[in-house]
């Protein structure tokens, strides 16, 4: 997995918190972006810490079943 903070990952229609993309290439990471936004106090829409935390585990558990469904025999549980 790989983590990136990115500027601004709101669009016109929504505001995005974090998103996983899974990894299109076999031996590739993958990225999971938190949109910088929430983590600052002088950001568009700061969060508290536990809200952050809520959103970094949401992605995680993206990243963990996007990972399990590519490659079903890949360690982890069922």
């Amino acid at each position: 997995m790989k983590f990136e903070i990115i500027e601004n990952l709101d669009n016109i229609t929504r505001k995005i918190d974090g998103f996983t993309t899974p990894p299109v290439l076999e031996g590739k990471p993958t990225l999971i972006q938190i949109n910088k936004q929430i983590l600052t106090s002088t950001g568009l829409r700061p969060m508290t810490n536990i809200e952050i935390a809520k959103t970094i585990l949401h992605e995680c558990i993206h990243a963990y079943l996007a990972i399990k469904g590519k490659y079903p025999d890949a360690g982890g549980s069922t």
